[in-house]
């Protein structure tokens, strides 16, 4: 896990330490989704929306084997990969939100939106273009 810096919070800091690399991987996913979730939360705040669209290798990884051990039903709502695209729009990351958007797709997953990842992924492109002037 990347190393904190001053800016985090007891509890932020605290969830991150939590992360065990030696653990089991139902184990590795959820302390993974907590940090995720904690930082989507304070995303407002830069360090924290830095901090954690910077966890997105190491969801995809800890998610992949993950889902080959845990049966993930289709449209099962991946609030992993809708938090971790929403933080690497909100850091001008566009094609690794995409790139993501399009994994969860794979996976056959729901953001809990409407149009769901599809649609997300249109926002980010959107997003794109604009910031690109």
């Amino acid at each position: 896990m990347p190393a904190t810096g001053a800016w985090a919070g007891d509890v932020f800091a605290n969830l991150v330490s939590s992360f065990d690399a030696s653990a089991d991987v139902t184990a590795q996913h959820q302390t993974l989704l907590n940090i995720i979730g904690h930082s989507y939360k304070l995303r407002k705040q830069a360090d924290y929306c830095q901090y954690g669209a910077q966890l997105a290798d190491n969801y995809l990884a800890v998610y992949a084997k993950y889902q080959q051990q845990n049966k993930v039903a289709a449209d099962e709502k991946g609030p992993g990969f809708m938090q971790l695209s929403t933080m690497l729009n909100d850091t001008k990351q566009f094609d690794k939100a995409i790139m993501l958007c399009e994994q969860a797709l794979q996976y056959q997953l729901s953001d809990g939106t409407v149009t769901g990842f599809e649609g997300r992924i249109k926002r980010i492109e959107k997003a794109k273009s604009k910031a690109a002037g």
